[in-house]
């Protein structure tokens, strides 16, 4: 399900993007990730597909806040979900398609994410594709139905820090839920 989403919605993404930078360099920096342009880019890359999903989840009749947009000490960061509609939690993950083409379309989680091991019976994990602000809603799939397929990552330097999960394998295991 394809999403493109307004000017002012894309607005309120990208100055978050750069108030929020701040808070997120040390974990960055574990990744060795130090260009501040890029973690800037990955910020509004992933708070645009949060409205992405928020807006198709109220299309749909869900009763979801928007998307939280206040800037939180780097202590007060957490793995809770993005959105909720009170009994079902959303955890939006998105990858950039040029980064799709070149390492296959997946998405990474932190080790410590307890979505990874020990995910809840209510943990929804969305999965997105982003071009140019166009999100591309690829899968809704429960959190505990997908953790036998986590891999490494494709980057060695990330594969004592990073789970993945590829597209590929998501898809046949949708496939063979619905099959």
């Amino acid at each position: 399900m394809l999403i493109t989403l307004d000017d002012d919605i894309q607005r309120i993404c990208s100055e978050f993007a750069n108030k929020v930078v701040s808070t997120n360099i040390d974990k960055y920096a574990e990744r060795n990730q130090t260009d501040i342009q890029k973690i800037i880019n990955d910020i509004y890359v992933g708070k645009v597909a949060e409205y992405a999903v928020y807006k198709l989840l109220v299309s749909r009749g869900k009763s979801v806040k928007e998307p939280d947009v206040e800037v939180y000490s780097a202590k007060k960061k957490s793995f809770s979900a993005d959105l909720t509609d009170g009994t079902l939690q959303f955890h939006v993950k998105c990858m950039k398609k040029e980064a799709a083409e070149r390492y296959g379309l997946s998405w990474s989680f932190q080790m410590e994410d307890p979505l990874i091991r020990r995910p809840n019976e209510s943990d929804v994990l969305v999965l997105c594709e982003y071009d140019n602000d166009n999100i591309d809603i690829k899968a809704f799939i429960k959190a505990n139905k997908v953790t036998s397929i986590y891999t490494k990552p494709f980057l060695k330097k990330l594969e004592y820090i990073k789970k993945v999960l590829m597209w590929d394998d998501v898809y046949k295991l949708m496939k063979g839920e619905n099959g």
